[in-house]
């Protein structure tokens, strides 16, 4: 038992003392069934996402739930900040659905394409032209 100790101090003191993660890239988190996780807006990172997974009982498996609604603000303390590409990795490895959603919190911004309008002879289709001459 001596000779196991002498070894492991030798080994803990040889290594410098450094930390034991020396990356400082962010980890990805896990998400956990029944934990709450905060997801960034892409288009606005001001505004963030609410998303859980829940158990379906139904079905043995696991669902998503996300806030309807983007909220304005910071997280409160405590809540995760996941990203987007956690959450997609996540519902892959469960195969669940909504894998190709976006959180974006303004997806809708209006059209870039200039507005027509509508003459009398748009409103009337080829087909019903060519119905119309057959009488």
């Amino acid at each position: 038992m001596d000779q196991y100790l002498r070894t492991l101090d030798f080994v803990s003191q040889s290594s410098g003392g450094k930390a034991a993660r020396q990356d400082n890239r962010p980890l990805d988190i896990r998400l956990r069934v029944g934990e709450v996780y905060a997801v960034r807006a892409t288009d606005n990172p001001d505004y963030y996402f609410t998303i859980t997974i829940q158990p379906n009982p139904y079905s043995g498996g696991f669902r998503k739930v996300v806030s309807q609604f983007p909220v304005y603000g910071d997280p409160p303390p405590g809540m995760d900040v996941v990203s987007q590409e956690q959450v997609f990795k996540q519902f892959r490895e469960l195969n669940g659905d909504g894998a190709g959603t976006n959180y974006q919190a303004f997806p809708f911004r209006g059209t870039a394409a200039p507005s027509r309008t509508v003459t009398g002879t748009d409103v009337v289709s080829p087909l019903h032209r060519q119905q119309l001459r057959r009488d």
